[in-house]
């Protein structure tokens, strides 16, 4: 993606639950691969770096969500609020399988950011004083694919 476009989002809400980042990740990032053409070119093109995409034999493998960096929690029981900005990588392996044989060579990483805004109260006859969920809402954004290099780091002496 282009750094001057706007990133891809969806926003929820909900008075009933509260979201799971995580899963919505996961479930925002298949409906992407499924439903928006452009993403699953890049998809597909990012794919092609692996030697067996594109044979009978190879597919995706199950989507892997990881809580990443930034990530910063705010919240305050005393005024009814939590807020979360959290960043997410989704690892989709790339696996290659036959008759006695099943491995991933290469994996497709994207980056997501996360905001979590919500409303809880504490009922004042509660002993605990646990808060009590009211309300939230959720925007997911799609900040792109990514190259993702481990490299060891220099021994510590």
């Amino acid at each position: 993606m282009f750094a001057d476009q706007a990133p891809l989002q969806i926003k929820k809400s909900s008075h009933t639950k509260r979201f799971d980042a995580a899963e919505e990740v996961r479930a925002y990032y298949l409906n992407l691969l499924k439903n928006n053409l452009k993403i699953k070119q890049q998809f597909n093109s990012l794919a092609g770096q692996s030697p067996f995409w594109g044979d009978v034999h190879s597919g995706t493998g199950e989507p892997q969500v990881i809580a990443w960096y930034p990530w910063n929690d705010e919240w305050d029981a005393d005024k009814g609020f939590y807020h979360d900005d959290e960043h997410y990588l989704i690892v989709q392996p790339i696996n290659f399988g036959r008759a006695k044989e099943f491995g991933q060579d290469f994996a497709v990483v994207s980056e997501f950011r996360v905001m979590v805004d919500g409303r809880t109260f504490i009922d004042p006859k509660d002993p605990d004083e646990k808060s009590h969920f009211v309300s939230n809402k959720i925007t997911i954004q799609f900040l792109g694919f990514r190259d993702l290099t481990l490299k060891p780091t220099p021994a510590i002496k």
